[in-house]
């Protein structure tokens, strides 16, 4: 039973690792072909921005400089208000 399962182990490859859920894609029954299209299509995706070192939705320093505009304008008006 222990020698099965290190051949077993050693067949499958490790998750997380994207080359290694496309080969255990591979190992899906025909019908979930669309999933299978849908994943490849999300792993492609990160491996771009992976290697592009692009990251989409980051904030960068005049965005975080706006949001402490816009809170200390908030803060001063409802401090006004409130006098």
């Amino acid at each position: 039973m222990e020698g099965r399962s290190t051949a077993v182990s050693a067949a499958v490859p490790k998750r997380g690792s994207y080359t290694g859920d496309r080969e255990r894609r591979k190992l899906m029954s025909s019908q979930d072909t669309g999933w299978q299209r849908e994943l490849d299509r999300r792993a492609r995706v990160y491996e771009d921005i992976e290697a592009g070192q692009r990251w989409e939705g980051t904030m960068t320093r005049i965005d975080y400089a706006a949001i402490a505009a816009l809170t200390a304008l908030l803060v001063a008006a409802f401090w006004i208000w409130g006098a």
